[in-house]
């Protein structure tokens, strides 16, 4: 893997290609283990820990958005079939 990097941008080759991004440092806590299970998940797929931190980061807003949407839908849903119960039924049969 190469890295070439210049002040606070970093673009480095992976398999699929170049990747240019920004990056930010920031502190923060972890759990031990977790931590620990995180270093070695990097290691092992060779890449550097920030790549899996934001690709954890990535997913987990993936997660809350499609959560979102989906609750979203649910209530439309359920309004839908308060409003339209009579032909809902009536299609049923």
């Amino acid at each position: 893997m190469k890295v070439l990097d210049s002040s606070r941008s970093l673009c480095y080759f992976e398999i699929t290609g170049v990747i240019d991004m920004s990056l930010n440092k920031f502190s923060a806590q972890a759990d031990e283990k977790l931590l620990k299970d995180i270093k070695k998940l990097a290691k092992k797929e060779g890449k550097y820990l920030f790549t899996i931190i934001n690709e954890a980061f990535e997913d987990l807003l993936k997660k809350r958005r499609l959560g979102n949407q989906r609750r979203a839908a649910l209530e439309q849903f359920e309004e839908s079939l308060q409003d339209y119960a009579s032909v809902y039924e009536k299609l049923a049969k």
